[in-house]
């Protein structure tokens, strides 16, 4: 979950949402251009205000393709993953 510690610490304007961390290595997130200190605030969609948010809408389409929206700093956009 974005924490005010978290939004400090990556320079982040959102207020709520899930922090991407850290991404793997070779993964289709890094390959899509996820990287850390993005947030993920939509999924599908759906709105994602926390972790729990994101579980509900990743589990609500397995096997589908994920539209992801993605806020960065100032700047939103979305990515879809395969």
């Amino acid at each position: 979950d974005l924490t005010p510690d978290l939004a400090r610490a990556f320079d982040l304007e959102v207020s709520r949402g899930a922090v991407i961390t850290q991404v793997e290595a070779r993964s289709p997130a890094e390959h899509a251009g996820l990287r850390a200190g993005d947030v993920l605030v939509g999924l599908n969609r759906r709105e994602v205000r926390s972790l729990d948010d994101l579980r509900s809408a990743a589990q609500a389409t397995r096997g589908s393709a994920l539209l992801l929206n993605i806020q960065r700093g100032s700047s939103a956009f979305f990515l879809m993953l395969q």
